[in-house]
């Protein structure tokens, strides 16, 4: 083989490697994982933050700006490495502990997913619960501020509904401007029952319910009660911080459709609680 032949077959070697390194690397790709990081990174408790930023380029991540201690640090490197899939990390992270005092700002994407999942929260606990089942509620939310509109159809129904609200956890503040038509005003929640008899619920079904009311109760801690339940009747268990919590979750029980009764014997008051209160 002559000497320009040899060059002509290492040009084209060459020429062959490039072609396959840049069909390896897809922009598009990269750019998904990039924004599944940023994502990611965001909407992490802890690093909920714009200061952090990631690239993705061929395989691996850079992950730049800054974080309040070394363990957030390696914290974002974890996220990023578990989101993306890449082979290597390069965490340029800069630990300023002066962000340790400062409160967390979260960004405006994470506020808005807060707020859908508020407002789904808030819209299952009117369904499940006996009063505003028939009211056709509309419900927003806007950094934690809920606001309530529509026609209750009972007196009972509007003032429920500003309950669930007010004591559902991530709620700051309600504006109950939920409105009553003259001729429902008297209306009682018996009447509606009559009218609108509730489909046929399961003891399982209003045993979830009941469970997940609790857990979304910002006033009760729900690893604390256990719900039994036995051809409607309700039976809890378990230890409520005080008095006035053991009674509202009796209140919220009462309220699940389909529960024919609740039992609640056995639900202790904290003894801290119980010698305040005594």
């Amino acid at each position: 083989m002559t000497h320009s032949r040899l060059n002509l077959t290492r040009t084209l070697a060459a020429l062959m490697l490039c072609s396959a390194g840049i069909a390896q690397a897809d922009p598009v790709t990269d750019a998904r994982k990039e924004g599944a990081a940023n994502m990611a990174l965001s909407l992490n408790e802890r690093l909920a933050s714009d200061n952090i930023k990631v690239k993705v380029t061929d395989a691996k991540a850079i992950v730049t700006g800054k974080v309040a201690s070394e363990d957030d640090k390696q914290l974002a490197a974890q996220i990023t490495t578990a989101v993306t899939d890449v082979t290597a990390v390069e965490n340029r992270l800069v630990v300023d502990a002066a962000l340790e005092e400062q409160p967390l700002a979260k960004p405006a994407q994470l506020i808005t997913l807060e707020d859908l999942t508020l407002a789904t929260t808030l819209r299952a606990r009117f369904s499940w619960s006996t009063p505003t089942m028939g009211s056709p509620l509309d419900v927003r939310v806007e950094g934690g501020v809920v606001t309530l509109r529509g026609q209750a159809a009972t007196a009972q129904a509007k003032e429920w509904a500003g309950v669930l609200a007010t004591n559902t956890k991530g709620v700051i503040v309600v504006n109950n401007l939920i409105g009553l038509r003259a001729s429902d005003a008297k209306t009682t929640e018996a009447e509606v029952q009559v009218r609108s008899p509730d489909e046929r619920v399961t003891d399982a079904w209003i045993a979830s319910r009941v469970a997940n009311s609790f857990n979304y109760d910002r006033g009760l801690d729900a690893l604390r009660l256990v719900v039994k339940v036995a051809d409607g009747v309700v039976s809890l268990s378990g230890e409520a911080d005080s008095q006035a919590h053991k009674a509202h979750a009796v209140a919220i029980t009462r309220q699940i459709r389909g529960v024919r009764g609740v039992d609640a014997d056995l639900l202790r008051v904290a003894s801290t609680a119980a010698s305040i209160e005594g």
